[in-house]
């Protein structure tokens, strides 16, 4: 396939994500479906009563694989991790309102932790915990919300819980960790942080 035909089916998988290109669903876009990536301490100190999916034995040294890749530890050339910004396989958070998409610089995010944006012409906050592993993204009532504490947010206009419950309450969005190359890849148009 010559480069601008891949171009051109790279920019037309863009504008359709999530819809299906074969079989009888052909045309239809799948729901997404709201998602947190978080530690399962975190988990578990937002979700108490949750039950746990326990690993399968025989494949202990699989999954062992895969951590490196989930901590940005890995370095084969599929999965490993740039720990430079904006190089392709640098972690970026990209978020989407309104038909507006933005990727976030994982390193800019580590330093600062709050960063309170626009997007979409929505005020929209990605905070980043202690750990630098959990990050939530919300519609933020008007207030900046200065700092994580904790659990929590924290702005002049009152305190909210990651899990975006507070006085008012902030409403959740979605927000995906990815490396750079995949997500400007289906977001062309994207801006950056």
């Amino acid at each position: 396939m010559s480069s601008v035909a891949a171009a051109g089916t790279l920019a037309e998988t863009a504008r359709r994500i999530g819809e299906a290109v074969a079989g009888p669903r052909k045309g239809r876009a799948l729901r997404q479906i709201p998602s947190t990536q978080v530690t399962l301490s975190r988990w578990l100190s937002m979700h108490p009563r949750s039950l746990i999916m326990q690993p399968d034995s025989a494949f202990i040294e699989r999954y062992a694989k895969s951590f490196d890749y989930e901590t940005g530890a890995s370095r084969s050339l599929l999965t490993g991790t740039d720990t430079a910004s904006w190089h392709d396989k640098s972690w970026v958070v990209g978020i989407t309102m309104k038909g507006e998409s933005k990727a976030y610089d994982w390193n800019r995010l580590r330093k600062e932790r709050v960063v309170n944006d626009v997007l979409g012409g929505e005020p929209i906050v990605l905070a980043l915990s202690r750990d630098s592993t959990n990050y939530f993204a919300f519609q933020r009532p008007d207030s900046n919300l200065s700092k994580v504490r904790g659990d929590s947010l924290v702005s002049r206009g009152g305190i909210y819980s990651l899990a975006g419950t507070g006085s008012i309450g902030l409403v959740p969005i979605f927000a995906s960790q990815e490396f750079w190359h995949s997500w400007r890849t289906f977001h062309p148009a994207t801006k950056t942080y």
